[in-house]
């Protein structure tokens, strides 16, 4: 059975592939956390709902996920279904 929707990471000559170098330098788990959550998308297209997606604007969404306290958000434009960009960011967390 084919996917929905087909995911193409953005690459270019000057800057390679940004989202598959993102994912290359992340441990097994967190990897395999965004890759399953990829997967989703392809499953179910632009129907994939809040927590693990949301529209920023026109044409452009996060696909959201954290591991702990780290928080990660690949960009997509749903035409396209090209991820751009790949960004992790560390929730600050309340000292004990």
């Amino acid at each position: 059975m084919a996917s929905p929707w087909v995911v193409e990471f953005y690459e270019s000559q000057a800057e390679g592939c940004p989202v598959r170098d993102f994912l290359s330098v992340l441990d097994g788990s967190r990897r395999a956390k965004l890759v399953a959550l990829i997967r989703l998308l392809e499953e179910m297209g632009p129907t994939l709902p809040f927590p693990y997606s949301s529209q920023i604007r026109g044409n452009l969404r996060e696909l959201r996920a954290h591991y702990g306290r780290e928080h990660y958000r690949l960009l997509a434009e749903r035409r396209m279904t090209a991820y751009q960009q790949a960004e992790a960011k560390r929730q600050k967390g309340k000292s004990a």
